[in-house]
C-alpha cells in the first residue's frame, strides 16, 4: 500500500481506524476546529484506505500531513519560523524522500523529533510528554508491522492507528492550556 505490508488483515485495520473518529468526537467542543476536522477525516480516510485500497491512499495520507502541519502552526503561531517549519513538513510529507528507509515513516519521525526537542522546556513537558509517547510508541508499531506478520498475522497496524488517535486527541486537548500559559514556542 504505501510500501509496507499490513499483513492482510485488513479488517483490524479499518475498524481501528474509527479511534481518529472517537478522538474527533471527544473533542468536539474543543477551540482547534480545524484540527478536530482533520482528525475525523483522518478516521475517515484511514477507513476507506483499508477498505478500499488504491486512489484512497491520499485521503489517508493527506488528512494526517495537514494535521501534523496545522498542529505545528498553532503551537508555534508566535514565533516566525513557524510557517517555515510548517512548510518543511509538507515538503517533506509530499516529497517522501528516505520512503526505503523508513517506510514512508519520515514525515512522522520528524513530528516527533520536533514534539522531543520541545520536552526540555518543563512548561511544555508536563503537556506534550503523554502525546509523546504515544506518538512514539505508535510509530513503532506501524514500523515493525511488516516484521511481525509471519508470528503475529493481524500485525500491529492496528495499534498505529489507536496510539496515534490518543496522542492526537491529548495533543489538540493540551494545545489550549499550552497557548493559555504561556507555553507555546
Amino acid at each position: 500500500m504505501d510500501g509496507i505490508s499490513y499483513c492482510g488483515i485488513q479488517w483490524l485495520n479499518v475498524v481501528s481506524s474509527i479511534a481518529f473518529l472517537i478522538a474527533a468526537g471527544a473533542l468536539c467542543k474543543n477551540k482547534s476546529k480545524i484540527l478536530v476536522l482533520l482528525l475525523a477525516l483522518t478516521g475517515i480516510g484511514s477507513f476507506l484506505w483499508h477498505l478500499v485500497g488504491g486512489i484512497t491512499f491520499f485521503f489517508d495520507a493527506i488528512p494526517i500531513a495537514l494535521f501534523l502541519i496545522g498542529y505545528a502552526y498553532l503551537l508555534l503561531r508566535k514565533k516566525q519560523w513557524a510557517l517555515v517549519l510548517a512548510a518543511l513538513l509538507l515538503i517533506v510529507s509530499v516529497l517522501r524522500p528516505l520512503d526505503s528507509l523508513l517506510f514512508g515513516a519520515q514525515p512522522y519521525v520528524i513530528a516527533l523529533i520536533f514534539i522531543g526537542i520541545h520536552l526540555i522546556d518543563k512548561n511544555i513537558r508536563k503537556r506534550l510528554m503523554l502525546p509523546f509517547i504515544l506518538f512514539a510508541g505508535a510509530i513503532m508499531f506501524r514500523q515493525i508491522d511488516p516484521f511481525v506478520c509471519a508470528f503475529f498475522p493481524p500485525g500491529t497496524h492496528f495499534i498505529w492507528h489507536i496510539l496515534v488517535a490518543a496522542a492526537a486527541y491529548y495533543a489538540v486537548k493540551n494545545l489550549s492550556a499550552l497557548n493559555r500559559t504561556g507555553g507555546h514556542f
